[in-house]
């Protein structure tokens, strides 16, 4: 099998089983073995973002709908000789698909130059806290990884 077409197959695997979760009434992971090596390993948890964008409060009443239009990739472990193959791309294609989601969020960026590359490209946008400078919440992300949005809808 293609590689290709392998990655199309976990691609829909892993949207098929977040669908089913109860995302966002629990945060959806998933991982599993590709092979026996601790390098062929797949991991992935979506919560919900602990920092909402303004347009998606003003939106949404509840919290409910808040977090099912913003899922955030918060941790995620592709085996290398899956990356740079347009996995992450497609699942985050998928998840923008989906039904009530307005964008998908990667939070906590922590590799420097995915970073570097999410910051200077025109599709994501970084995810700051909006609140107020002198609200308690605004030092709540303060020295966190950058985490980043791709919207999938209008914004109203």
């Amino acid at each position: 099998m293609k590689i290709e077409k392998f990655i199309d197959l976990v691609i829909n695997d892993t949207y098929e089983r977040f669908k089913k979760s109860d995302y966002p009434r629990q945060p959806f992971s998933l991982s599993f073995p590709f092979d026996k090596s601790e390098n062929d390993w797949f991991e992935i948890h979506i919560r919900t973002s602990a920092i909402i964008p303004t347009f998606i409060r003003e939106k949404y009443d509840s919290a409910f709908d808040r977090a099912a239009a913003c899922p955030s990739v918060e941790r995620i472990f592709i085996p290398e000789w899956m990356r740079n193959q347009g996995f992450l791309t497609g699942l985050v294609n998928k998840l923008g698909a989906h039904s009530g989601v307005d964008i998908v969020c990667l939070s906590n960026v922590t590799n420097q130059e995915f970073s570097q590359y999410l910051a200077q490209n025109c599709v994501w946008r970084v995810l700051k806290n909006e609140c107020l400078p002198d609200s308690p919440a605004a030092n709540f992300s303060e020295g966190w990884p950058a985490s980043y949005y791709r919207v999938f809808s209008e914004i109203d």
